[in-house]
């Protein structure tokens, strides 16, 4: 019995480390136009939750998670300036700015869940943004990282340091993207290791990559 346990907990250990090509690393931020698509499009009519551990540099305006200019479609901001802010679209826009928050120069976490009713934005265990959001159906493009990019005009990038992030559908993980490089070409990303997939560059310019770490 002793032995079974053993071999199930080496399993989930190995089953939860990166592939041998890939090394884990404290952060990635973005650097000029570089983003990434997680090919994930949210469901309004489910409950959908995402997580990130990020901070924002000093000098930095905010991070960005959304599909803005897409029907439906939200895009959500925490800047420097101690607003979170979302925006929601189906057949127009509604604007709302959260709770002000006290910026902090470390990482922190942050919750976002995105219902047919509702949209809520959690930061360090306070919730700062709860709100209807008049979201139905599905959106038209996916959620996209360190952009709301495509958008009719005027494509914001966020200057965020993300460590991790994860996405949840009904309870259910579908993403859970940590930070990383390949070894071979030292090309910075995210593995999802729901899927086995590495994210590279959806955009141009490159990402810049925290020190190695041990998962």
């Amino acid at each position: 019995m002793t032995d079974r346990r053993s071999l199930l907990i080496a399993k989930v250990l190995q089953e939860s480390r990166l592939p041998g090509e890939y090394q884990a690393v404290e952060y990635i931020q973005r650097k000029t136009t570089a983003y990434i698509n997680t090919g994930y499009a949210i469901d309004y009519t489910k409950n959908t939750v995402i997580k990130a551990t990020f901070k924002i540099p000093c000098s930095a305006r905010y991070m960005v998670c959304g599909t803005y200019d897409k029907n439906p479609g939200f895009n959500f901001e925490l800047n420097t300036s101690g607003n979170g802010r979302i925006y929601t679209y189906t057949s127009y826009a509604k604007d709302t700015v959260g709770t002000a928050i006290t910026p902090i120069d470390d990482f922190v976490n942050v919750v976002l869940s995105v219902s047919a009713g509702s949209v809520a934005a959690n930061y360090q265990n306070e919730t700062v943004i709860n709100e209807n959001s008049y979201l139905t159906g599905s959106p038209n493009f996916n959620v996209l990282l360190f952009t709301d990019y495509p958008r009719v005009s005027n494509t914001t990038f966020g200057e965020l340091v993300l460590k991790k992030l994860s996405i949840s559908e009904e309870g259910v993980l579908v993403r859970n993207f940590v930070s990383c490089y390949q070894k071979s070409n030292q090309e910075v990303g995210l593995y999802d290791k729901v899927h086995g997939v590495f994210y590279r560059n959806a955009g141009t310019g490159t990402f810049l990559k925290g020190a190695d770490v041990d998962e």
